[in-house]
């Protein structure tokens, strides 16, 4: 086997990023300056050895099976499937289908492009104390920082170019990191075969259904987000993160600060992570408060370690879950009793016990074996994999299952063959295995949904009182005996401790389960751990529910800043005594910052609070609370012509469109092979072969 890093850095670098505005321009070729250089730069030589030649050349042809939409093609090869890119530039949107025209690119030289390139990419190599190259930290380095623009002259441009400017739906960079994970997988596996692998976590919905607040609706979206890249990571630290194929990994803040740490010590890392909006913001508008990661991702691994990696996603994402738990109960247990020692054990073995098979990890995975592979590395049969496909189909659909069955496949591998005699007649190049891939991916997917759908079941018995928020385990307690004595309206033990504090994280008569303790306690965790890395100035705010029904009243006032006179505003003030300011929507907080009333905007952070003060007087039979609270709706009304509101909805956007989308099933369908070709090559397909279909 060839070292893993070594190899996917070298189909890192097979094409020149600027390959597009060479092609075709450039006398020495398009691997002729840039790749050329590097290659010398990384390995010692211009030229690699013959293992690892073959291992990036069959990587290559993988990688551009798996994402080109074929075309047919004349024997022998004629002008029309050549376009120049800096003549015709044109750019195709993958899922809309929509055309994009750069016009005329040609002002810019071959050999600019190919001096910046070559600069930009250099200054990411990483050398280790005795000046040899760090293949791993290297690669690290170019699958974040080379898609940057390298200098203004190129601008986005650099980012977008394609990989084939005959096929130009993706970009150089999605096939180069598509490349590198195949030759990855292929140097790690001693038969040189990839694997595909699906992982989904879960519960999703019940997890988040079981929110009481707006905060626990954050925490358990963030938890889920959090538990993804803890699996995910895994796959990264092993495979490198382009072995990562859904979801993009590139510029996620949580996975920058993973990388951070990684490539530490690495100057021009170090001060491009230090520009990042992750890097410099202090409240919980820093990208790191984002859920934006998956509960389910889909990898290239080596198929000799697919379950054993599987294993290690599990095995990870259980023991940080477990871990987190740990620490959320010893804060719990900080609050009530000052310190979490001697107070541990009954609610640990509780967590252990409450958590065991948690997170949920459904996962499913299908190597390249399942194609038969000639000499020439064409594919001569797909009976393994056809089978393995139908046992999710119906009979009548067996012979040709999902995408077996599609006109694509049935025109790529019948519309002749390289070498044929084929005069006028198209051909497709012999299909190399990653033309597969939509076929393989269907099959792990499958796999995965029929692996959920099964839902094994393993009884936990719960023998004491049950958790207040999702009432499917028993709370937490430093007494197994007193669990089991008091019933839901009795003594509380340690949640009725904190419960009696101000500005605690639990209400009255609440008493929490592992899961949701966790859940209400993520918040803090979260803060305590980005404070070590962003510092003590860091704060989370929270708009409760009140805050957003009462923030059109709010903003009403706002508006009225002009009008408003200083009487008026101390009248009002008059009625609202408490000095707690809540947090306020973001829009609502733009607009007093503009309206510049430092008196107003005193008065607009106090309402809720004191508006939810009242409301808890009153819910505790207080008479001059509920005076109090009818007098401060009155004087609101008065100055906005409204009474506040008391409800609020939210519009929601169901993402499952989008994978319709995503898919090419239902309303969703994505545009055809021929709406992803230059409008060059569709047009002269449509005229040569008009009676083939498209």
């Amino acid at each position: 086997m060839h070292d893993l890093w070594q190899a996917k850095l070298a189909a890192w670098i097979h094409d020149p990023a600027e390959k597009a505005l060479v092609l075709l321009r450039d006398p020495a070729g398009h691997e002729g300056r840039t790749v050329r250089k590097l290659r010398a730069l990384l390995f010692g030589s211009e030229q690699l050895s013959d293992a690892l030649r073959a291992i990036v050349r069959r990587a290559d042809h993988w990688a551009s099976g798996a994402d080109r939409p074929e075309f047919p093609r004349e024997r022998p090869r004629v002008y029309w499937e050549q376009t120049r890119f800096t003549r015709e530039p044109i750019l195709i949107h993958p899922i809309s289908g929509r055309q994009y025209d750069l016009r005329d690119l040609q002002k810019i030289p071959h050999e600019l492009a190919s001096e910046i390139s070559f600069k930009h990419l250099e200054r990411w190599i990483v050398r280790d104390a005795d000046g040899h190259t760090d293949h791993r930290r290297t690669l690290l380095c170019l699958w974040r920082f080379g898609p940057e623009p390298p200098s203004d002259s190129l601008g986005l441009l650099w980012s977008l170019l394609p990989a084939d400017t005959r096929l130009p739906d993706h970009t150089i960079w999605d096939h180069l990191r598509l490349c590198s994970a195949f030759a990855g997988a292929m140097a790690a596996d001693s038969g040189g075969v990839p694997a595909l692998l699906s992982v989904s976590l879960g519960p999703v919905q019940s997890f988040i259904a079981q929110s009481r607040s707006t905060s626990d609706l954050w925490a358990s979206s963030h938890l889920l987000s959090r538990l993804g890249w803890e699996a995910m990571r895994v796959v990264c630290e092993r495979f490198g993160p382009d072995a990562i194929v859904l979801p993009d990994l590139r510029g996620v803040p949580i996975v920058d600060r993973w990388l951070a740490g990684e490539l530490e010590g690495i100057e021009p890392a170090e001060e491009a992570f230090a520009r990042m909006p992750w890097r410099q913001r202090t409240s919980d508008a820093n990208p790191l408060f984002a859920a934006a990661l998956p509960n389910r991702f889909l990898a290239i691994v080596p198929a000799a370690a697919l379950e054993e990696t599987a294993r290690a996603i599990g095995e990870a994402v259980r023991a940080w879950l477990h871990d987190r738990a740990r620490a959320a109960f010893e804060r719990v247990l900080e609050k009530a009793y000052g310190s979490a020692e001697d107070h541990t054990e009954v609610g640990f073995a509780q967590i252990e016990a409450q958590l065991a098979g948690l997170p949920e990890l459904v996962w499913s995975g299908c190597d390249w074996s399942l194609l038969e592979v000639d000499d020439r590395g064409a594919v001569s049969s797909t009976e393994p994999l056809r089978r393995a496909l139908a046992a999710f189909y119906p009979p009548e659909d067996a012979d040709a299952p999902g995408w077996l069955g599609s006109e694509a496949r049935r025109a790529i591998e019948a519309a002749g063959r390289e070498g044929d005699d084929t005069g006028n007649r198209p051909f497709f190049y012999r299909p190399r295995p990653g033309v597969y891939y939509g076929a393989l991916h269907e099959l792990t997917e499958r796999a995965v949904v029929a692996a959920k759908a099964i839902r094994p079941f393993e009884q936990r018995p719960q023998q004491g009182v049950r958790c207040s928020l999702c009432g499917e385990r028993e709370w937490l307690t430093t007494d197994r005996e007193h669990l089991l004595r008091v019933g839901r309206g009795g003594d509380g033990g340690v949640w009725e401790r904190i419960a009696r504090n101000a500005h605690t994280f639990v209400r009255e008569g609440e008493r929490l389960c592992a899961l949701c303790c966790l859940k209400r306690l993520w918040p803090r965790l979260w803060n305590d751990e980005l404070r070590s890395e962003l510092g003590e100035g860091l704060r989370r705010y929270v708009v409760s529910t009140h805050t957003m029904a009462l923030a059109p009243t709010l903003r009403s006032l706002v508006r009225r800043a002009d009008e408003l006179t200083s009487a008026e505003l101390d009248k009002l003030a008059g009625h609202c005594d408490v000095e707690e300011r809540a947090a306020l929507p973001h829009a609502l907080v733009r607009e007093l910052d503009d309206a510049g009333n430092r008196q107003l905007s005193d008065l607009v952070r106090r309402l809720p609070a004191q508006l939810d003060a009242l409301d808890d007087e009153i819910r505790a039979g207080d008479a001059a609370a509920e005076r109090q609270r009818a007098q401060l709706v009155g004087a609101l009304e008065a100055l906005t012509g409204t009474r506040p509101e008391v409800y609020y909805a939210f519009v929601l956007f169901d993402g499952d469109r989008m994978g319709a989308l995503l898919s090419g099933t239902g309303e969703g369908r994505r545009p055809r092979y021929a709406d992803l070709w230059h409008p060059k090559i569709r047009d002269e397909v449509r005229a040569r072969f008009a009676e083939r279909p498209e």
